[in-house]
């Protein structure tokens, strides 16, 4: 098989010599990169990021020219829910440089909303 748990080839890159822990940090730092965005799109819609949990937003795909490729839905609630509770047990496995974007966002981020309530949005 040799597809990793993220998407990418693990077989092809050891194949052509690809140097694998950086690219895992880039691919990594893609994925923060891209939930960001649409987490300050949505800060821009509604002024706070109490993102539901079966919220969804949409990303775009773009090949190595800048051209949209597909389109692919992103589960934002999920994740900033997957954030929070990693934050509360194991505060040292968030880069702090993705805290304090979190905090300079908004400072109330860490509460979240609560299960089954949703914020007005």
């Amino acid at each position: 098989r040799g597809e990793g748990r993220n998407g990418y080839n693990i077989t092809f890159l050891s194949l052509c010599d690809y140097d694998l822990p950086t690219y895992r940090l880039k691919y990594r730092s893609q994925l923060w990169a891209i939930r960001f965005e649409l987490l300050e799109d949505f800060f821009q819609k509604y002024g706070h990021i109490n993102v539901p949990f079966r919220y969804v937003s949409n990303a775009t795909h773009y090949d190595i020219d800048g051209n949209s490729s597909w389109e692919y839905e992103v589960k934002l609630g999920q994740w900033l829910t997957w954030i929070r509770s990693m934050y509360q047990k194991k505060p040292d496995k968030i880069p702090l440089k993705y805290i304090e974007r979190l905090n300079a966002m908004d400072k109330n981020w860490k509460q979240g909303v609560g299960v089954g309530r949703r914020p007005d949005m």
